[in-house]
């Protein structure tokens, strides 16, 4: 950058089809929606900058978010940086039903829910010097998440109750997080390697319903 001028990078890739893109989709949209006739990414990036509001409020849309109540507002277009602003005002939406809509039994796309959704992987066991990997489809986390949900509410769990995790970053604690989402209650974790005063003391903090711990975690 110099004097107010950008230096013009180097094109990396380029789709062969640009009229199939989502990113052109999107403009052709914006276009319709706004009686606009932008042609080029350059225009649309200006436009977004230019018309805050307008632009995330068609992402909301576009992107298929699930919600009980769409925002009044996405964002003022007179919006800064700092303070931070408020996003989408007066909307209400659960995260992990977003997350796992492709894998929910109503979708009916039964090859999207077959994809994979999470891979996780461990470190290598010293002893056999393999590394155990393993997926889940949206379809299955979505029904682990469901049983983990149910479970959970059986133990009491509800709105706006603490769910902790003492665990190590794998499926079963994503699981857990998602069905504390579901649900609406608050999740707090302490890594795995926490020392048992720093965990005591996030935990007396927090006081959780309910605390789900992993028995032990591999390293190097």
């Amino acid at each position: 950058m110099d004097n107010g001028s950008s230096i013009q990078g180097k094109l990396v890739w380029s789709p062969h089809n640009v009229s199939t893109t989502s990113m052109d989709a999107f403009r052709r949209t914006v276009n319709a929606r706004f009686a606009l006739k932008l042609e080029k990414y350059d225009q649309l990036w200006r436009w977004s900058c230019d018309h805050l509001n307008d632009f995330w409020s068609t992402v909301w849309d576009e992107t298929g978010v699930v919600s009980s109540v769409k925002a009044t507002c996405a964002i003022a277009d007179d919006a800064t940086i700092y303070p931070p602003p408020r996003w989408f005002q007066g909307a209400r939406l659960n995260f992990a039903e977003n997350l796992l809509r492709r894998g929910a039994p109503s979708k009916g796309d039964s090859e999207a829910a077959e994809r994979t959704a999470v891979i996780q992987s461990t470190e290598v066991d010293t002893s056999t010097g393999e590394l155990e990997e393993k997926s889940v489809s949206y379809r299955e986390l979505y029904r682990l998440t469901a049983q983990t949900a149910a479970a959970m509410r059986k133990r009491g769990v509800k709105v706006n109750d603490t769910v902790a995790s003492y665990s190590a970053n794998n499926i079963e604690n994503l699981v857990a997080f998602l069905a504390a989402s579901s649900i609406g209650a608050v999740w707090t974790s302490a890594a795995a390697d926490f020392g048992p005063e720093g965990v005591l003391e996030r935990l007396r903090t927090v006081r959780p319903k309910i605390l789900l711990s992993v028995n032990a975690v591999r390293y190097n």
